[in-house]
């Protein structure tokens, strides 16, 4: 079973009409929907377990039930309604979980009740727990919404106040600090610059890379391994909208938004489970050089050509030449010609490993 990712009809479906058909889409607010759910889920997620196993204690009995009650929400995907930077942008938590607070209070009671409602019927129907312990979902079984929706119906403001209450809680006393120590919003662009990059090589180079044994490239179509059967269409206008995130791996979270798609994808462990050890080996190598590090730290500062890391180092061109190289060979600097002159600067390669590792050395 698939969920199926249908283009219009194109006279050619070009890889570079594919790829103006993609955004990405950088969202706080997602990471903190996500975390709640791996909150619920601890035994899916080992790569948080450390984590979860910190923040144990720091979760209040009535915090507790908030989760759980609340849980709909983000047991599995979360509602887009949920994420502002859907439809807005922000490159900070606290201005998109204040547009979040704000959209809150301008929601039809109404759609929402039926989005929930419909969320919980199509889980219900949808989820096929047998298939799903050989994706994902391990004996995991989706619960209703029945208390979440009949409080919406007698006293809406109530569950309100309840849930942005509960947020503002979790985040004072558990997620922002796991947030900000953990650099997530460096993490998330680094990943979006990847991606792009590898966008720009042709559309299916892309695909390949996102999780490559669940998202396939088939026939015109994106397919999507998942315990169900879903197909969108997108038309002539729609968009994929790719939303990554540290905490959703090892799951793969697919839904509709107006007429685009969104995906919601984890990327952390995939990209440290494809270092091997001869890739590890030679960064490392290229980095156990004091003058190469010298050499990243100028790249890092800014973008040099090799006569001017020659004066700046006083060292002879051959040899800023080799360090170069040898840099370039383990994938932390590339170059580009600038006119006339090749200016040198760093990938993203080992802020990937280590977010801080410029911090560290200067």
């Amino acid at each position: 079973m698939s969920v199926h990712i249908k283009f219009g009809n194109y006279s050619k479906l070009s890889s570079d009409i594919l790829t103006q058909r993609v955004q990405f889409i950088l969202s706080p607010v997602n990471e903190l929907f996500r975390s709640l759910h791996v909150l619920l889920n601890p035994k899916h997620h080992g790569q948080n377990l450390n984590w979860v196993l910190q923040i144990k204690n720091k979760i209040s009995d009535e915090m507790y039930v908030d989760l759980q009650y609340f849980k709909i929400l983000y047991e599995l995907g979360t509602p887009s309604f949920l994420i502002p930077n859907l439809r807005s942008f922000s490159t900070d938590l606290d201005s998109e979980f204040n547009q979040l607070l704000v959209n809150l209070n301008q929601l039809d009671l109404e759609w929402v009740i039926q989005q929930i409602e419909q969320l919980s019927h199509e889980r219900q129907n949808d989820f096929i727990p047998t298939l799903a312990k050989g994706i994902e979902w391990a004996d995991f079984k989706p619960t209703p919404a029945t208390n979440l929706i009949q409080d919406l119906k007698t006293n809406p403001q109530k569950v309100f106040d309840r849930f942005k209450c509960f947020l503002i809680n979790y985040r004072q006393n558990i997620f922002d600090e796991f947030f900000y120590q953990n650099r997530i919003i460096s993490k998330l662009t680094a990943e979006i610059e990847r991606e792009t990059q590898l966008l720009q090589t042709g559309f299916q180079a892309l695909i390949n890379d996102l999780q490559n044994d669940r998202i396939f490239w088939n026939n015109d179509e994106i397919t999507i391994t998942k315990p169900f059967d879903q197909t969108f269409n997108l038309e002539n206008t729609g968009s994929i909208l790719l939303l990554p995130s540290t905490f959703t791996w090892p799951h793969l979270f697919v839904s509709p938004y107006k007429n685009n798609v969104v995906i919601n994808y984890g990327f952390e462990n995939r990209h440290y489970a494809s270092f091997k050890f001869d890739t590890l080996q030679k960064i490392f190598s290229a980095l156990s050089d004091p003058i190469r590090l010298k050499i990243l730290i100028q790249l890092f500062n800014q973008h040099q050509t090799t006569q001017t890391l020659t004066s700046i180092m006083n060292i002879g061109m051959s040899t800023v030449s080799r360090h170069l190289q040898i840099l370039k060979e383990a994938g932390l600097i590339k170059s580009h010609r600038q006119g006339k002159f090749v200016l040198y600067e760093p990938t993203n390669l080992i802020t990937n490993l280590i977010p801080d590792f410029f911090e560290y050395l200067l």
